[in-house]
């Protein structure tokens, strides 16, 4: 199965944002079957050049809304907007992709051929007992069911785009209210948070919230409060996922 992630050029300059993106890849080159894709905006440099050389197909795509959107994070954040869209015009017949946010670790090779949503599954946020909301970072999609919503959905993007920038939740709120009620659920294995504590049967590990580039800010307690709230859910697990992460790194 193709493998999605997306950014814009300039989030992959952040030299902690690239270690991210290097753990997400390496972590899923060794552990998984999945097939990388990106999608991105920008010109190609050295660290694209990287990522090519690790076997990822390069799609280089501006959001069809670009001018919408004046923050560069919220453009690369909803960029996995145009991922159906962009399947279709390439000729591409895929059903179903894995879409990832560039924050995650893959533990083995998520078995996602007997889920079949109507339009993505994903899991919840901070809380694994609520799941009124959906967490955008990791996404089942459901290709040809979201690019016959695709149109809708941008007109929706813009038409919101003062809350949604206002916010700060990008995709996040955009998925959430767009679909409402029309989400389907992947297991919590397959969006797992490091401060949920440590699980063996863990899939994919989302660092949602601090990161493991973070960890010693928040051991030190200079993170922002509402990162040193989730971190200090399970300090033990962070640092756990935080080492298997940087274990990728050298």
């Amino acid at each position: 199965m193709k493998w999605f992630f997306c950014t814009n050029e300039a989030s992959l300059a952040k030299d902690d944002f690239f270690q991210l993106v290097q753990v997400s890849l390496l972590s899923a080159k060794k552990n998984t079957t999945l097939e990388p894709h990106l999608v991105y905006e920008g010109t190609f440099d050295q660290r694209t050049n990287w990522l090519q050389e690790q076997g990822v197909t390069i799609h280089s795509h501006r959001l069809s809304f670009f001018e919408d959107i004046t923050n560069h994070e919220g453009r690369g954040a909803l960029l996995r907007v145009e991922i159906p869209r962009l399947l279709k015009e390439q000729g591409r017949e895929d059903k179903f992709i894995l879409y990832t946010d560039c924050d995650v670790l893959f533990l083995s090779d998520p078995p996602l051929d007997n889920f079949k949503p109507a339009f993505f599954s994903g899991g919840p946020q901070q809380d694994k007992e609520n799941v009124s909301q959906c967490n955008s970072g990791v996404l089942l999609m459901n290709i040809d069911n979201l690019e016959a919503v695709y149109e809708g959905f941008v007109q929706f993007i813009v038409k919101n785009r003062e809350s949604i920038v206002e916010r700060r939740a990008w995709d996040q709120w955009a998925y959430n209210n767009y679909f409402r009620n029309k989400w389907d659920r992947l297991p919590l294995e397959y969006n797992w948070k490091p401060y949920w504590e440590k699980n063996e049967a863990a899939v994919i590990v989302h660092f949602h919230g601090p990161k493991h580039t973070d960890y010693e800010d928040a051991v030190r307690r200079k993170s922002r409060p509402n990162l040193l709230d989730l971190f200090d859910r399970d300090p033990q697990a962070f640092k756990r996922y935080t080492e298997i992460a940087r274990s990728y790194l050298g």
